[in-house]
């Protein structure tokens, strides 16, 4: 145990102590916070971690002697430029561990729980990530906080760390900007204060007003009037008025800026140098009528070359001049460390030959450009030779061209990588967006594909890992025309690969593995030799980054993404963005994949609890059932036919209320009491249904349903036909079907309720007459319900239907309404039961067939 100096045990300093005491860390803060407060991409950042992390707030801390909220977003937009100490910070935290920190629960947390922010309830949780600048000290946090505990993923932890290093870009990016700008300006000043005059000459009246500096930089006393340009000039030396002449004279015909320098003989006779610059102005006719400027004396820079030489060669820009001849006549220090050429190296030499392939980019074209106009020209340029960026304004003057450059290499970097930052947030905000919208595998796979070309790559085959080994399931190409090649290498691969391929490994690795400008000779190791090889080589893929598919502790498929060769195999930056595209593609996967089984299983025990109908002598009965599209929507339908101990013949169609697995076995349930209280009692639908209802109340089971009960009685009536007896419990109707066509809604005067509601409620029932042929057809609501159209249009589509198919046998009259009805995807799941009295029953001849549904004797 360490002691202090008295002999006391030593304490650990605080969080907050040892932010205060990091001073290289507070030079850094308060370096990027003024900029950071301004700065619209960083609460677009905030706005944007709150967002996708799903939590109340987002922030962006910088940490100087307190925490500065710099930007801010979802409810605490409006908390920007707020403080607070950093002993009740939770972003000291964060800084000082330089980790992200994860908090589900603030108030059962040691660290936080004292915190006033958690005991008055404002945050619940927190996950935080440090802000650490290149090379330099972490800073603050950018941090989601919300006010109920939440727990917080691996994958959070990583999207905010990403978010976390597109916040340092900016950071970076807006302090440079900022002292670039402070530069420029305080250069801009100096220039102000070296003594400048300023001019109007009016060109309609010839009159020339100037302020006293420039009337003595002319050698006139300052309180002299000059009533015409001529007498202004008199003072300009003789070997220089035709020259000035000249370009005042251009200035005014062209509308360029006048620039150009001359000399004037004092009375004294003194000779000094002038700069002029000055632009002309035009009436409402677009008639020169002005020339304003200002000038100022540049008799130093032209006689005392020496003092010039100290000044340049102190300068933090870097100077190089050149004569006429484009050879250079001096550089300064920091020329010289700015090109990484020595004075020696250059001096005396032409431009074009100490700086290759200069007169190819942008730099000899602005130089000439310069030089031809006798204009200044500033621009930005990148210098491949050295793989810098530079500023550089180039001044044209009698003696050559003057270069000022500046390195702005760091800057062009930080705005970089801010943009590429940006693009990486877009692909994956693209990703999830795409990702989320099915939960069909083959839709994902699909999506995966084309989401990631030519983001990440030309072309792209997605893999997924099934019980009986590896399939190419999705491809594309960014080039239309190539699709088909990559479409019928996908299909062949796979037969082509040898077993010990990096395919068949690479759906079991963690990490992914880059395959760069080898790819065709490691394909003639791993494929046999064959139309796939050739595809591949044909393609045209130079490198490929095989990417597992990893989800929840398993490997689901892979994404493998190829690249031409004109195009650079991934970086290690791109395997980053692609591994986070593969993680979520994963999850994505492993859902759907898990929805698909459950789904299968709830189908399953759908249908396990359906049985055939019987055979009865004199009936045709068929079932249909067909699942929904949606796991959620699987359960609850159900049809049943039996028959009773004496004889007749019971047929069943119910419904569940709910779409799930709980449905299904609620169902089956009911399925059973029903049938064993029809089979016991051997009573009418109406009976059977009212006993029902009891046998739910009394065993508790906590379920509605709608159902419809019939019942056929065992022995048909003297004239052939036979009784059909129905009680409704709150289903759709059944419908009746005469053999020639004519449609029956079998509805009652009233609706009953619905099982489950009300034990005690009476039940009706209804009887009719079905001839011969007749045929009686009873659905659930999934046959004629859709969204958007009602019920009573459903109805009516059904009965059209019918008619239309009242000849065909059962069985395909079933299958066809159901193809017709019911779309490939059905929203809810669908059951249907139809029964028809086979027409060697009829014992009335053809005059049964026509009298139609009759009321029972």
């Amino acid at each position: 145990m360490e002691v202090d100096q008295q002999g006391a045990p030593a304490t650990e300093p605080t969080p907050a102590e040892a932010l205060a005491a990091d001073l290289d860390r507070m030079r850094a803060a308060l370096r990027v916070l003024p900029a950071a407060e301004h700065s619209h991409a960083l609460r677009r950042l905030a706005e944007v971690a709150a967002r996708l992390l799903q939590s109340d707030s987002g922030q962006v801390s910088i940490l100087t002697s307190e925490q500065v909220a710099a930007a801010t977003g979802g409810l605490a937009r409006d908390y920007a430029g707020t403080t607070v100490a950093l002993t009740e910070a939770f972003c000291t935290i964060t800084t000082v561990t330089s980790a992200p920190v994860v908090i589900p629960d603030a108030s059962a947390d040691d660290r936080v729980r004292h915190l006033s922010l958690v005991r008055s309830g404002q945050i619940g949780s927190y996950l935080g990530v440090p802000l650490t600048l290149t090379a330099g000290p972490t800073i603050g946090a950018l941090c989601v906080y919300g006010t109920q505990p939440h727990q917080w993923t691996a994958p959070d932890v990583a999207l905010l760390t990403h978010l976390g290093s597109t916040v340092v870009a900016e950071l970076e990016l807006a302090a440079l900007t900022q002292e670039y700008d402070a530069s420029r300006l305080n250069w801009e000043l100096a220039v102000d204060a070296a003594g400048i005059g300023s001019f109007d000459w009016d060109l309609r009246t010839d009159r020339v007003d100037w302020d006293a500096r420039l009337a003595a930089l002319h050698g006139f006393d300052p309180s002299t009037e000059v009533p015409t340009s001529a007498e202004a000039l008199r003072h300009v030396h003789a070997d220089d008025r035709a020259r000035l002449d000249a370009h005042i004279a251009d200035a005014l015909a062209t509308g360029n800026d006048l620039r150009t320098e001359y000399r004037v003989v004092w009375p004294d006779g003194s000779t000094h140098w002038l700069a002029l610059r000055g632009r002309r102005l035009q009436d409402a006719g677009g008639t020169p009528a002005r020339l304003i400027g200002s000038a100022y004396d540049m008799t130093e820079v032209r006689t005392a070359k020496d003092e010039a030489s100290d000044i340049l060669a102190t300068m933090t820009t870097g100077f190089l001049s050149l004569g006429r001849d484009w050879r250079v006549t001096y550089v300064n220090a920091a020329g010289e460390l700015l090109l990484e050429r020595t004075s020696a190296e250059l001096l005396g030499r032409s431009m074009w030959e100490a700086f290759p392939g200069l007169d190819e980019i942008e730099f000899g074209r602005q130089y000439r450009r310069a030089v031809a106009t006798n204009l200044p020209v500033e621009f930005e340029a990148y210098y491949p030779h050295n793989g810098r960026w530079y500023e550089v304004r180039a001044v044209p003057g009698p003696a050559g061209l003057a270069l000022y450059f500046l390195d702005i290499s760091e800057r062009r970097g930080a705005q970089e990588r801010a943009e590429v930052s940006a693009a990486r947030l877009e692909l994956l905000s693209t990703v999830s967006a795409e990702l989320s919208g099915t939960l069909v595998v083959d839709a994902l796979t699909d999506r995966l594909a084309k989401v990631v070309v030519p983001a990440l790559g030309d072309w792209c085959v997605v893999t997924l890992a099934e019980a009986t080994g590896p399939r190419d399931v999705a491809s594309w190409h960014h080039d239309p025309g190539q699709r088909p090649l990559v479409e019928r290498y996908a299909a062949l691969r796979l037969a082509a690969m040898k077993q010990h391929s990096l395919l068949f490994r690479g759906t079991r690795p963690e990490e992914a593995e880059v395959l760069p400008y080898r790819l065709q000779a490691e394909a003639n190791e791993v494929m046999v030799a064959g139309e796939a090889r050739d595809l591949l080589a044909e393609l045209g893929a130079a490198s490929a980054a095989l990417l597992p598919l990893r989800s929840r502790e398993r490997t689901v498929g892979q994404l493998t993404i190829y690249r031409h060769a004109d195009r650079p195999a991934m970086t290690d930056a791109d395997v980053a963005v692609a591994t986070e595209v593969a993680s979520r593609a994963a999850v994505a996967l492993d859902n759907a994949m898990m929805y698909a089984d459950q789904r299968g299983r709830a189908e399953a025990l759908q249908r396990s609890l359906l049985t055939d109908p019987p055979h009865v002598d004199g009936l045709e009965i068929v079932g249909r059932y067909v699942a929904a599209a949606e796991t959620a929507s699987v359960g609850g339908d159900w049809f049943d036919a039996f028959r009773q101990p004496g004889g007749a013949t019971v047929l069943v169609i119910g419904d569940v209320v709910g779409h799930d697995t709980e449905a299904a076995a609620a169902m089956g349930q009911l399925r059973g009491l029903l049938r064993g209280i029809a089979w016991q009692s051997g009573g009418g639908p109406a009976a059977v249904l009212s006993r029902l209802d009891a046998a739910i109340e009394g065993l508790q089971l906590p379920t509605t349903a709608t159902a419809v009960v019939a019942q056929l009685d065992a022995i048909p009536t003297s004239r052939g036909t036979m009784t059909l007896r129905w009680s409704n419990a709150g289903h759709p109707p059944p419908m009746a079907i005469h053999p020639d066509g004519g449609t029956l809604v079998l509805n009652g005067p009233e609706a009953d309720l619905l099982l489950g509601v009300a034990p005690d409620t009476a039940r009706s029932m209804h009887e009719i007459d079905l001839v011969p042929g007749a045929t009686v057809l009873m659905y659930t609501d999934g046959l004629i319900e859709r969204r958007g159209p009602g019920l009573d249009e459903g109805l009516a589509r059904l009965e059209r239907l019918l008619a239309e198919l009242a000849t065909l046998p059962l069985a395909t009259l079933c299958d066809v309404l159901l193809q017709r009805l019911v779309p490939d995807r059905p929203d809810d799941d669908v059951a249907i039961v139809a029964v028809r009295l086979e027409p060697r029953h009829a014992q009335a001849g053809a005059s049964a067939r026509t009298e139609g549904f009759a009321a029972a004797d």
